[in-house]
């Protein structure tokens, strides 16, 4: 997209949101989003919750125009263990801040710029750099779309840390994701957040933690008390099936294979499960570094003719996915939030989940249960139950819409946004 291309399609936009307009407090044209993490050629399923959210907040108001700096480049790395190599990345980097390519999705507009990507050994190493690529972009958006009004960042490393250290003149917004919070590479000798992060919370507008359980966790580090605004799902995506499908009933598991999300867990919960008459199917969808490790543990269990691994599944596969199973488990060792349970959830599916956060704010009577974490016997005890259980999908599916539905979750954010103003 040239300049003037840019330059039409503004005009078009700012006809199009004159005619949409709706009175308000706090008028919003331009709204620029900053992610940590964003989806990209290499690696699709990266931060899809942050796409998810950008995607529905334009949906819901199409009178703002949506920014979104998306520095994922994952090949430009800096390591340690690379020193030259690493500092050719870092240079590239450098001289790369202004190059970036335009994606327009309806009011979204997404710039992809090269980014740098350093292990978090280097520390700040990698700062300079990308504060200089998301500066540029700024300062391009605003030369040919218009004004910025307000700026989103979504977690405090790096994109908050960026955005604080450029101190915009626009109100700026952080969300903050990470689980556990903050991460153990982000925490100095002492066990604290490092002091550079810390300082980012005052210095933003205002922020948002996406449970309950993050919230606290946030204060406790900071001393800054967060709104909490939970994350979203498209409900016209993910829906209930209509009525069931003939075979067991089938338990799913939507989940990367890594420690934080306890498969081992619940594979030897299955394997319980199975000793005690249960009769179910399970399905495991998701990859990860524990794959080759879980698969083993399995089959170690006898439970190949049990358990199916489904590998990797798509974006536009996953709702299709979700309407193939009973109901849904993930034994999660801790979680910010989790969107795969809000996903099932809008899919009418009852859920399993583990005391690790995010979940608490999720899970209720009317649509499944919560477990001690690492406690295999309540996990089986808990799946024995849901299978003889009758759960409504269509209550689970309406207590999801008044809670985690686009309509609510972006007019609370948008809100907020407009009480800064």
């Amino acid at each position: 997209m040239n300049v003037r291309t840019r330059t039409v399609f503004a005009d078009k936009r700012r006809t199009q949101r004159n005619a949409l307009r709706q009175p308000s407090n706090s008028v919003l044209d331009r709204v620029v989003v900053i992610p940590s993490w964003f989806p990209n050629r290499v690696q699709p399923l990266l931060g899809t919750f942050v796409q998810d959210q950008v995607r529905a907040l334009a949906a819901t108001f199409p009178n703002i125009e949506w920014h979104v700096i998306a520095a994922d480049a994952p090949e430009e790395w800096v390591s340690p263990r690379r020193p030259f190599a690493g500092a050719a990345s870092y240079l590239r980097s450098w001289h790369h801040a202004g190059a970036s390519a335009v994606e327009e999705d309806g009011n979204v507009l997404v710039h992809r710029v090269r980014a740098l990507h350093g292990s978090f050994a280097l520390g700040l190493l990698g700062f300079a750099p990308h504060k200089r690529i998301v500066e540029r972009s700024l300062q391009r958006i605003e030369r040919e779309y218009g004004a910025i009004d307000l700026i989103h960042a979504h977690s405090c490393y790096p994109a908050g840390l960026v955005v604080a250290a450029l101190r915009p003149a626009c109100p700026w917004v952080l969300t903050e994701h990470q689980s556990p919070f903050p991460f153990v590479e982000l925490r100095g000798a002492d066990g604290l957040l490092w002091p550079e992060l810390g300082a980012v919370f005052p210095a933003a507008d205002a922020t948002i933690a996406v449970s309950r359980s993050q919230a606290r966790d946030i204060e406790r580090f900071t001393s800054i008390k967060p709104s909490v605004i939970p994350n979203v799902c498209d409900e016209s995506q993910f829906v209930p099936r209509q009525g069931r499908v003939d075979g067991p009933f089938t338990f799913l598991t939507v989940s990367g294979l890594n420690e934080q999300k306890g498969i081992d867990v619940l594979l030897a919960a299955i394997a319980e499960f199975r000793s005690r008459g249960g009769n179910a199917r399970f399905r495991i969808a998701g990859s990860g570094p524990l794959e080759s490790q879980l698969r083993a543990q399995a089959l170690s269990l006898g439970l190949s003719e049990f358990v199916e691994w489904c590998g990797a599944v798509s974006r536009a596969d996953l709702p299709d996915v979700f309407r193939s199973a009973d109901a849904f488990v993930l034994p999660s060792r801790h979680e910010s939030f989790g969107v795969a349970y809000i996903e099932a959830l809008a899919s009418g599916l009852p859920i399993i989940a583990t005391r690790c956060g995010g979940p608490e704010d999720i899970v209720r009577d009317v649509n499944g249960v919560l477990v001690p974490i690492d406690d295999v016997q309540a996990l089986a005890d808990a799946m024995c139950a849901m299978v003889g259980a009758r759960y409504d999908a269509q209550g689970i599916r309406q207590d999801f819409l008044s809670r985690f539905a686009r309509e609510p979750v972006c007019r609370d954010i948008v809100a907020l946004y407009q009480s800064l103003g």
